[in-house]
């Protein structure tokens, strides 16, 4: 999405993987599917933080960011395991920093990489903070978190 504001133009990428949930929200029945294959969603955020850095780049935006939206807790929790997956260039976990080429392991199979086969270089450098965004008291997976990655050109704030 392209917006226009008093500020300049602002490309901005949006993402909501969600896990399982069902929820009544003030009378309203909500039932969220698990997506799973977080894998894929995560090489598509890069691919999207690499596409709005190019926008910005090239000057067809004046800044940009990512936003996503989550009550999936493998998107910011590192499990702690310590092993190399197929995925780990495209982890968001809490902390982690984004930035230079971003590639699929040896390991990845063709199924996973299909359509995402391309290396992407983040030429910025991003250190992933995600926040509290809501939470529905008494539902599992009610959690719900936020990560903003701002993109803005060199030099600015």
């Amino acid at each position: 999405m392209l917006l226009r504001t008093s500020l300049g133009r602002v490309a901005i990428e949006l993402k909501y993987p969600t896990d399982a949930l069902t929820a009544v929200v003030d009378g309203e029945l909500f039932e969220l599917p698990r997506q799973g294959a977080q894998d894929i969603t995560a090489y598509d955020v890069v691919k999207d933080v690499h596409r709005v850095e190019h926008f910005v780049r090239t000057g067809l935006a004046d800044a940009g960011a990512v936003i996503v939206v989550s009550n999936d807790r493998s998107y910011w929790s590192d499990p702690g395991h310590g092993r190399t997956t197929a995925a780990s260039a495209f982890r968001l976990y809490e902390s982690t920093t984004l930035s230079g080429l971003r590639a699929w392991g040896v390991t990845a199979g063709a199924g996973t990489t299909r359509g995402r086969e391309d290396a992407l270089d983040i030429t910025g450098t991003h250190t992933l903070a995600w926040g509290d965004y809501s939470t529905l008291e008494g539902a599992a997976r009610g959690r719900f978190r936020v990560l903003l990655i701002s993109i803005v050109p060199p030099g600015k704030v």
